[in-house]
């Protein structure tokens, strides 16, 4: 995949979280943030024009190092499931019990995704 090719809001949401992140251990002041964050992507422009194939392994680690705490906090989760809230004769809310819970459910997946 070429650096090109990726979706530049993704990109800017990424190198926005990085500079936040380091801003827990490191103040900067606003310009400071502001060169932070060209300099990530100047970084991966870089890896990119070196090497697709680089980029593209680049791409699959940041990718999984984001997946990995979602799954960690599902998997450590499923250990304290109050079973009795999926026993439970009572509905929610009156979504559920109408039937319309399925498409706020769909409409605020598609929301949170975009």
């Amino acid at each position: 995949m070429s650096y090109w090719a990726i979706d530049p809001p993704s990109v800017a949401v990424m190198e926005l979280a990085i500079v936040n992140h380091v801003l827990v251990f490191c103040p900067l002041p606003d310009i400071g943030q502001k060169f932070l964050a060209a300099a990530i992507d100047f970084t991966f422009m870089c890896i990119h024009l070196r090497s697709v194939k680089g980029g593209g392994i680049i791409n699959t680690i940041l990718t999984a190092v984001k997946i990995l705490p979602f799954l960690f906090i599902v998997g450590f989760g499923a250990f304290y499931i109050n079973q009795e809230l999926f026993l439970s004769p009572q509905p929610l809310d009156t979504a559920a019990a109408t039937g319309n819970l399925g498409i706020v459910a769909l409409l605020a997946g598609v929301s949170a995704t975009t």
